[in-house]
């Protein structure tokens, strides 16, 4: 679920730039509705890769880093990240205050959790799962403090450690392999939006994404 913040980036923003030309009531409430160019079948983007489904829930989730328009990264949730010399360990200290749409806290655990989630081969999420064959670790060091450790170098280490949707691991670990890979409605996040039940979604109803407070 990684490198799609470009992909995102264009398809939303054309579709917002179009609804700003459009003069509104200034009492309307704030609502943009999009025409998707397919069905959304599935939400969570670790069992569907399609570009409608990460378009979706890169709203909802969050990264550790972001990319400026010179595609260099910067700060999101990581205030700042530190790698060694060899490129093998990577430390990212966590911004404070940081929350998921149902108001609990994002801490260093949910990033060891969703690693070690899509590594877990029972876990549908093959593509993921392939940029991390040179990872090693993945430890909360402690609340705020998350350390990657990799065994090779490899040049989508960072991108895969940086830019990788966190999960929240007070929701998703209520739930085993074989649920999740089945479920076509999970999302929650900490990201801009957020659905209003992130378990009762299902396909067919179309997608309403509100502010995360």
């Amino acid at each position: 679920m990684t490198r799609f913040g470009g992909h995102i980036a264009c398809a939303m923003g054309a579709v917002a730039a179009a609804a700003l030309m459009a003069p509104a009531p200034a009492n309307a409430q704030k609502v943009l509705k999009v025409v998707p160019q397919a069905d959304v079948r599935v939400l969570d983007p670790f069992v569907n890769n399609s570009g409608i489904t990460t378009e979706f829930a890169y709203m909802v989730y969050d990264v550790l880093l972001a990319v400026d328009k010179d595609e260099r990264p910067q700060p999101q949730m990581a205030e700042s990240f530190n790698v060694s010399a060899d490129g093998l360990t990577m430390v990212f200290h966590l911004r404070d205050g940081v929350t998921f749409s149902d108001g609990h806290p994002l801490t260093a655990e949910d990033v060891a959790f969703t690693f070690e989630w899509v590594r877990n081969p029972e876990v549908n999420a093959p593509r993921e799962r392939a940029y991390m064959t040179t990872l090693k670790e993945v430890k909360a060091l402690d609340a705020r403090t998350v350390r990657f450790v990799f065994s090779d170098a490899y040049f989508m280490n960072f991108e895969t450690a940086g830019t990788m949707g966190i999960m929240a691991k007070h929701f998703y670990s209520r739930f085993k392999p074989a649920e999740f890979n089945e479920k076509t409605g999970l999302l929650i996040g900490s990201g801009p939006y957020m659905l209003e039940n992130p378990e009762t979604w299902t396909p067919g109803n179309g997608v309403t994404l509100h502010r995360n407070p």
